[in-house]
């Protein structure tokens, strides 16, 4: 139970730390680094929201197919933007330096 609350802080974290790397990016001023930022703190709760809808699609016994479809593709989005997430902080570690 402690575990899977622990999980859902885990999507308001990387928004709001996207949101302070973002604040930080337009302060440098990088506004590329900022407009990764933004689509990268819209898409990756947006993947989560569709893994869980994907989830939930399949348990409630609608087609399974569909489910199964949406859970694979938020899971590939969601390691698609884990890594972009990765590139941001180390290029904004490098535009710091």
């Amino acid at each position: 139970m402690l575990g899977g609350l622990a999980a859902l802080a885990l999507i308001p974290q990387f928004f709001l730390l996207l949101y302070y790397i973002r604040v930080l990016a337009l302060r440098i001023p990088n506004e590329s680094l900022a407009t990764q930022c933004l689509i990268v703190m819209i898409g990756l709760p947006a993947a989560f929201a569709l893994v869980a809808a994907g989830a939930g699609w399949a348990i409630s016994g609608h087609a399974a197919a569909f489910g199964t479809m949406g859970l694979c593709t938020g899971v590939c989005s969601i390691i698609t933007f884990l890594i972009w997430y990765l590139v941001i902080l180390v290029w904004f570690q490098k535009s710091l330096n």
